[in-house]
């Protein structure tokens, strides 16, 4: 009788360990399944998208590039596929993608900046950002923008200007606001010196792509001098801009 007892005994542990094991493996079957359930369920769906920083392009235009939609999951939402697909968009320089648990997909753009008009072909003129990158097809109505020419065409939107254009916009990007208005058109002469000429009737020599911040500086002190002294229409040299020269309209 005490060696039943004793063989009972020692089949206890074995027992218990499967009790204790099955039990284990229940309750993580049941918070699988119930990981599952929330997973499909509505709960975690894109209930709202948000959209920040629109100017010129729509909620429409956004919405149709990403990656997903209301009632899609949060669980796998395609971020970074959206991010890429939205910088392809002429208009969109930046941006950012954040969801919340909640439900609310937050997207925050950037839009590019217009600089300038370009030629994309004879009379045809589309506007640019300030790293040439090209923003629009022809215009029907060109705006007030500064006029790149005597550079290659601009091609399709999303595309970006040739080499032979970024000194031209680097010039733009980097003269005062008030002298940046006053500017008709900047643009290469068959040399490929640069010129700008204001809307007030000044020509300005510029000279090659070398020095561009002092010669600048120098123009923006010429042009103030010139106003002063009233010698609207004035010649203005500053390819050497330690040596300005200006010259009255003859």
């Amino acid at each position: 009788m005490t060696e039943k007892v004793e063989e009972n005994n020692q089949a206890d542990p074995p027992r218990r360990v499967f009790k204790v094991l099955a039990l284990s493996f229940a309750c993580l079957a049941t918070l699988l399944g119930s990981l599952i359930i929330t997973i499909r369920s509505e709960f975690l769906d894109v209930d709202k998208i948000e959209i920040r920083g629109l100017t010129r392009l729509t909620f429409n235009e956004i919405a149709n590039s990403l990656e997903f939609e209301i009632n899609s999951r949060l669980v796998g939402l395609k971020i970074s596929e959206s991010e890429k697909a939205l910088t392809k968009l002429p208009w969109v320089e930046i941006a950012h993608v954040d969801r919340s648990w909640s439900g609310l997909v937050v997207v925050k753009v950037r839009e590019r900046r217009p600089i300038a008009l370009a030629l994309s072909a004879p009379s045809k003129w589309v506007l640019v950002d300030r790293n040439g990158g090209v923003l629009t097809g022809p215009l029907a109505n060109p705006s007030s923008y500064p006029r790149l020419s005597g550079v290659r065409a601009a091609s399709e939107p999303g595309t970006f200007l040739e080499e032979d254009s970024g000194a031209l916009l680097a010039i733009l990007e980097a003269v005062p606001q008030e002298l940046y208005e006053n500017v008709e058109a900047i643009y290469r002469d068959g040399r490929s010196d640069i010129w700008i000429r204001l809307r007030t009737g000044e020509n300005i020599a510029m000279g090659d792509d070398s020095r561009l911040g002092a010669k600048v500086a120098s123009l923006a002190t010429m042009v103030l001098e010139v106003r002063e002294g009233e010698l609207r229409g004035a010649f203005i040299d500053v390819s050497v801009p330690d040596l300005p020269i200006v010259r009255p309209r003859s």
